[in-house]
């Protein structure tokens, strides 16, 4: 015959107290609100598949519309070891584009070939022994580490135009023209990158070599070349496939850019 519970209350208490054992003895619930992450982890190369050490990798996060914008969110940065090697840790899940440019040592300032010594000078930036390297490569992230990436830089780019003059004054001559230099200046990490210059030719062509992808503004100086009035030529607009650049500001993606315009005036 079953004994009746004649202490309800302290019925209730063991029951609960069961209760609570029988909790916590259960596994920890899955935290639902943590985000994945992953790492991304690889080797810079150069051209001849040697190692690229001490570069610095950048991720960018990719925007909507695949290139480059003032609006751009760096999320990491680091620097490839001795080998070459690299890796990002708690990298959350979306596209990223690791960016690299590797810059070798200027090899000083000076003039122009043929620029005169007196009066003042354009900032003229000599082409550097070493090829400028850089890469662009898109990586997409998931729940799983991004791992054994191999990285070949790419030789950098090439800026191509010409120099043009208004009617505000007859044109330089031929060898005047080779007085003029013309020079990109990075916006882009400046403390990283430094200008790349070269002067106009004698029919006012000229290229720019050795740039990595990002935006420049572009500068054409010509301090002592001055019409017969004494009146002296600047930088008036900058075009590019017909397209009016403000602020003479240059983006170049992956590709060399050609046909750039630079149109000088002597009006004030």
């Amino acid at each position: 015959m079953a004994c009746p519970i004649r202490y309800p209350c302290l019925a209730a208490l063991l029951f609960a107290a069961s209760s609570v054992v029988a909790l916590a003895q259960q596994p920890p619930a899955p935290r639902t609100g943590a985000t994945p992450s992953a790492a991304i982890s690889g080797t810079l190369l150069d051209d001849k598949g040697g190692a690229i050490a001490h570069a610095v990798v950048r991720l960018f996060v990719t925007g909507t519309g695949g290139g480059r914008s003032d609006r751009e969110i760096e999320r990491a940065v680091t620097e490839t070891d001795a080998s070459g090697a690299f890796t990002f840790s708690g990298v959350p899940p979306g596209k990223y584009t690791l960016r690299v440019l590797v810059v070798p040592p200027p090899q000083g300032y000076g003039l122009p070939p043929g620029m005169g010594a007196g009066g003042l000078q354009p900032a003229y930036v000599p082409p550097a022994i070493d090829p400028v390297l850089w890469t662009e490569t898109p990586v997409s992230v998931g729940r799983s580490d991004v791992t054994g990436l191999a990285i070949v830089l790419r030789r950098g780019l090439h800026i191509s135009g010409r120099v043009e003059f208004d009617s505000s004054s007859p044109a330089p001559t031929a060898d005047a023209r080779q007085r003029i230099a013309v020079t990109v200046f990075p916006l882009e990490h400046p403390d990283e990158r430094r200008g790349q210059g070269g002067v106009v030719n004698a029919d006012g062509t000229f290229v720019l070599q050795g740039l990595g992808p990002g935006r420049y503004r572009v500068s054409c100086d010509a301090p002592d070349v001055t019409t017969a009035t004494g009146r002296l030529w600047r930088l008036d607009t900058v075009m590019l496939g017909g397209r009016h650049l403000a602020d003479a500001r240059l983006t170049l993606e992956t590709t060399d850019a050609s046909g750039l315009v630079l149109t000088l005036t002597t009006r004030p």
